[in-house]
This record gives C-alpha cells, structure tokens and sequence, in this order.
C-alpha cells in the first residue's frame, strides 16, 4: 500500500482531475493516446527515471509476444534482458516546473500555440502538482518505442513519486 501522505495526495490530485481522467485524452496530439490513471511509487529513491522504470517494467520481466497486433504475423520470442536493456536505453525524464503549466495543464507542450492557454481538463491537477510536488518530471520513452506509457509527477513530502500515468502511440 501506498504511504499515507502519499495516499492522500493521490486523492487530492485524483478529485483535481475530476472528469478528465475519464473522459479526455490525456497525451493529445498523436494517433493514440489513452485516459489516465492518478498513480504512486513508494520508495522510489533519488533516479525518478529508473523508478518509473521499475514501477512499468519489473526487473526479471517475462516478455512474449504471440504475434503482431497491424499485421497478425506470428513473431519470435523476445530475450527478456534485451527487451529490458532496449526500454532502458529508450527512457527518457523531462525536468519539468509545472508552475508554467498552470493555465493550459501539464499535458500541453508548451511550444503548441494552438493549445497553450486552453485548459484541457487538467489545469486544476496541474497547480496541485505544481503546489503539492517537488522535482517535477515527466517520464516517457522516445519515439523509437512506438507505443509507451508516460507519468507526469513529481515528489511528495514523503519521498514518494506521485503522478499521472498514461500512454501514446505513434503510428
């Protein structure tokens, strides 16, 4: 379980996304992308990226795959340590400062003029984040890991990682 404090500020994060987290996108801007999930990683020590990492992909993970899901073509067994080692190398952690995200919410990209300056449903999580996190961060994978979850977050008083988890998919 969840540490209290950390506990309690999901919640609150959780109530801040009201609606959205059920009802909106929360990466916008690609070919898929999918509602997310207010989420925590205790213990997570001082690597953000290698915490977000673990919480996604366990150590000691069994990869299969039985067959492509575009072309239904059956494919090889993938090497749990090489399927490990390529997500390793693929991650990536964005320092954030969610303060400068607290009009448009911190799934918008700054640089987008069409999209900075509307809240898409998640300005209201963003200042509790930007008010309640520290060392704020969001965590994904590049484009080489054509579908890959992301967690914006940061760190709460008790040292826990709390945050957003969702997903993209390039096509």
């Amino acid at each position: 379980a969840a540490p209290a404090a950390a506990r309690s500020l999901a919640k609150e994060l959780h109530k801040a996304c009201g609606a959205a987290l059920k009802n909106k996108d929360v990466h916008l801007g690609d070919d898929g992308s999918n509602r997310g999930e207010v989420i925590v990683i205790a213990n997570p020590g001082e690597d953000p990226k290698r915490a977000c990492l673990l919480a996604l992909v366990p150590e000691r993970s069994t990869w299969a795959a039985k067959e492509d899901v575009f072309t239904n073509v059956a494919m090889e067994s993938v090497d749990s340590l090489a399927m490990t080692k390529f997500l390793e190398d693929h991650a990536q952690l964005e320092q954030k400062d969610w303060s400068n995200y607290l009009v448009c919410g911190f799934n918008i990209d700054l640089n987008d003029n069409e999209r900075v300056g509307e809240d898409y449903g998640f300005a209201a999580a963003t200042k509790v984040m930007s008010e309640k996190l520290k060392r704020h961060f969001r965590f994904s994978f590049s484009d080489d890991v054509v579908c890959a979850p992301e967690i914006w977050g940061g760190y709460a008083e008790d040292g826990s990682i709390v945050g957003i988890l969702s997903s993209r998919c390039w096509s």
